[in-house]
């Protein structure tokens, strides 16, 4: 099968237009502005009514023509002789369009009481913290007349931290206020003697983080049907987000303001739920929709840093993947912390192995010490001098120097022919010269590591659906993650679907391609997950297990659980 959205896309993926009607009138291909039953102009009467088999028919008709008018600008504009006209761009776009589908007619499911009682939890606590904050400090969290007070908070906090002139300080955009936002309190929080100031924005930071819980996510889940819960049978609660291959506008009982949903890098995105990006706790409230099912989850493991192996061939970070042992975050931070063992770092230096994972991910996309620095400060809690995330970006470049000149090339390459474009015929377009391409280095190289990474994974789906169709299983992928993918398995049906998992997501069907591509093959690896119930917590904690043949025993408390009870069982 094939579609015009994604034709649309493979000719220029910052078209504006995205609708049929939309591109069929800007290519001139057919007017739909005459016709009586689009919804803006009016409702079809009944199934029999004429006007609407013309419409019918008409979009028949101008789909083939459009697909024909694309394919003809495609060959134009590429070459007639381009991967996008080919068959691996073809085998592509029939994945993804199933992969979607597929996506949307499975849903996900939530065990509904551990929800309800999470949101309950945290309503309660954000009403607690809004009570002290008053009592206490005469001070509005939240709600009318809070804006201006709490600016003014964040001033004085700064005052008192002495940060007024810190250049990390974060301000708003034209009217240039003091931010109240997640960054500036966490900066300032670090820094704040021990008093009232301190214990104020550590009050305000607790209720932003729980008020956007019951807010963004339990709310909706639980009580907006086109945002949430769709269908309950019994404790569990099953959620149809959409999901968006490309960038569209269109929403699933959407209105003319909604936002658009997708990725231009090739990765899947949903909305109403915004399943991907919820917090851990959210994602512990998922379970099987049938009673004595598994949910099971594989993700790729470090696929963006294996995809920069891949394609630079640089021999140090080819040599960190081919060999069993050290990960390459522990490699990079003993790189830049040179006094530690690096036989203990991940055990006994877990804030310097973050470090080292965190700048992994930093210079692939060519970040300077200032993101590092920020990123540091924000993922890792942990606030680093400038000198020292420059000098440890330039031992990183150092050591890997033929991936840092594939980089350069990759830039260069796209300074010279204004855009890059996959194996898989897919492309990103930039515009001509080195000027031009200095504000756009992040996303040149983003592209040629996120998009690849994405289509693995949307190769494993597809293989993964046909698999479990083709055995008739009734377990189904219920979830991307954009690197995971977690499978809702059936009683008795676990082991099969667990294995057919595992196989695919180390074997992306679409990886070879890769491997063609750079004559060279490097294995790709991913990490498989089990979420059981910990009797302790309630909540659906995902354990890691080495094979799809090993069991996770029942009764056993969650890592998180053992440390604060001090118990396992």
């Amino acid at each position: 099968v094939d579609d015009t959205l994604l034709m649309s896309f493979l000719l220029y993926e910052q078209q504006p237009e995205k609708g049929l009607k939309e591109l069929s009138t800007l290519f001139g291909i057919a007017d739909y502005s005459e016709l009586r039953v689009t919804g803006k102009s009016g409702n079809a009467k009944s199934c029999w009514d004429k006007d609407l088999h013309y419409y019918n028919c008409l979009d028949g008709a101008v789909t083939l023509a459009f697909h024909k008018e694309l394919m003809r600008r495609i060959a134009e504009g590429y070459g007639n002789d381009s991967v996008k006209l080919g068959d691996v761009c073809a085998w592509l776009r029939n994945v993804i369009i199933w992969d979607t589908l597929t996506l949307e007619e499975n849903g996900s499911a939530f065990n509904v009481p551990k929800l309800e009682a999470y949101h309950k939890q945290e309503k309660a606590r954000c009403k607690e913290l809004l009570g002290e904050a008053e009592a206490l400090y005469e001070m509005k969290l939240a709600g009318p007349g809070s804006d201006k007070p709490l600016r003014q908070l964040m001033l004085d906090c700064l005052a008192e931290a002495d940060m007024m002139s810190d250049s990390r300080v974060m301000w708003t955009g034209k009217e240039k206020k003091i931010s109240i936002g997640v960054e500036n309190v966490n900066l300032v929080k670090d820094h704040l003697p021990d008093g009232e100031y301190k214990k104020i924005i550590t009050a305000f930071q607790e209720y932003k983080e729980r008020n956007k819980i019951v807010s963004t996510y339990t709310g909706p889940l639980l009580e907006e049907p086109r945002r949430g819960i769709v269908e309950r049978e019994g404790n569990v609660g099953i959620v149809y987000p959409g999901w968006y291959p490309v960038p569209l506008y269109n929403d699933r009982g959407g209105g003319s303001d909604d936002k658009a949903g997708g990725q231009i890098q090739g990765r899947f995105s949903c909305k109403k739920p915004a399943r991907q990006t919820e917090p851990k706790a959210i994602r512990q409230c998922s379970c099987s929709r049938w009673p004595g099912g598994t949910l099971v989850e594989c993700d790729m493991s470090q696929d963006h840093l294996r995809m920069a192996a891949l394609l630079s061939g640089d021999p140090e970070l080819m040599e960190a993947y081919q060999q069993q042992g050290e990960s390459l975050h522990v490699r990079t931070a003993a790189l830049i912390f040179p006094e530690l063992d690096r036989t203990k770092i991940k055990e006994e230096y877990p804030d310097e192995y973050k470090l080292g994972k965190t700048l992994n991910f930093a210079v692939i996309f060519r970040c300077g010490p200032g993101t590092f620095q920020q990123t540091a400060l924000h993922d890792v809690g942990i606030e680093l001098d400038i000198e020292f995330c420059a000098l440890a970006i330039r031992r990183w470049a150092e050591k890997y120097r033929v991936y840092w000149a594939w980089q350069d090339k990759m830039i260069d390459l796209a300074a010279r022919q204004g855009y890059l474009i996959l194996p898989t015929g897919w492309s990103r377009t930039f515009g001509l010269g080195k000027q031009n391409i200095a504000g756009q280095v992040g996303e040149v190289l983003n592209f040629m590591h996120q998009t690849p990474c994405a289509q693995l994974t949307h190769s494993a789906q597809y293989k993964i659906e046909h698999e479990l169709l083709r055995l008739r299983l009734r377990g189904v992928v219920c979830l991307n993650i954009y690197d995971s993918l977690f499978v809702d398995c059936y009683p008795g049906e676990e082991e099969i679907a667990k294995e057919i998992l595992w196989r695919n997501m180390n074997n992306p069907p679409l990886l070879p391609i890769f491997w063609q591509w750079v004559g060279r093959e490097l294995k790709w690896a991913a990490d498989l997950k089990i979420y059981v119930l910990c009797p302790r917590c309630g909540f659906f904690v995902p354990r890691e297990v080495k094979s799809p043949t090993q069991t996770i025993p029942e009764g056993e408390w969650c890592d998180k659980c053992k440390k604060k009870y001090g118990g396992s069982t």
